[in-house]
């Protein structure tokens, strides 16, 4: 949860790819939230958040119920690995995890989908494990495809070349320099 350049930045193909009915998976600073709301495309924004304290802390930083397209909104306190919506949902957006790019967010999505069965989805950190699978390679929209498939989930722009563009920003950037980098995954890699 931060304001910094990357988070905010990381956000941005996953709040540009929401429409109709959007699930937000963790509040966070309301960044995602606010621009979600804004959007003329989004019909209904379900905000899933299991601490209530953090929406508590929204509400008294950043009065977010004066926000443009704040009647679009729903709160759920639950965890997202149990959420279950009470009508369809088009697209998920997911931010639950302490670092991005963390192993298990594979597995939480595949349960976190299982339980909504949205339209298409996405998550913090998902372009980063991407291009670990790509292990070098060059990221196209088939292979980004292969990898959707291959995790049985609806992707979101799987046929977008402007996101695989966006892609190769991500694997340039600081970022993913540090998630590569990462000592601890390398111990945990090890590990495994």
């Amino acid at each position: 949860m931060s304001s910094a350049r990357d988070e905010v930045d990381s956000q941005t193909p996953h709040v540009a790819a929401a429409f109709g009915h959007t699930v937000l998976m963790g509040a966070g600073m309301g960044i995602a939230l606010f621009n979600l709301l804004s959007k003329p495309s989004v019909s209904r924004v379900t905000l899933v958040e299991r601490d209530p304290l953090v929406i508590e802390l929204l509400r008294q930083s950043a009065n977010f119920e004066a926000w443009p397209g704040i009647r679009k909104l729903h709160i759920e306190i639950t965890d997202a690995l149990t959420y279950r919506p009470d009508q369809p949902v088009d697209h998920i957006y997911a931010d639950i995890w302490t670092m991005p790019g963390e192993p298990q967010s594979i597995s939480d999505m595949q349960r976190i989908q299982a339980n909504v069965r949205a339209s298409q989805l996405g998550w913090w950190g998902q372009e980063l494990l991407f291009l670990d699978w790509l292990a070098g390679a060059i990221p196209t929209v088939e292979n980004y495809s292969t990898w959707a498939e291959e995790l049985g989930l609806p992707l979101i722009e799987r046929h977008n070349p402007a996101y695989i563009l966006a892609l190769e920003q991500v694997a340039g950037s600081y970022c993913y320099r540090m998630f590569r980098n990462d000592p601890a995954r390398a111990r945990s890699a090890q590990r495994a």
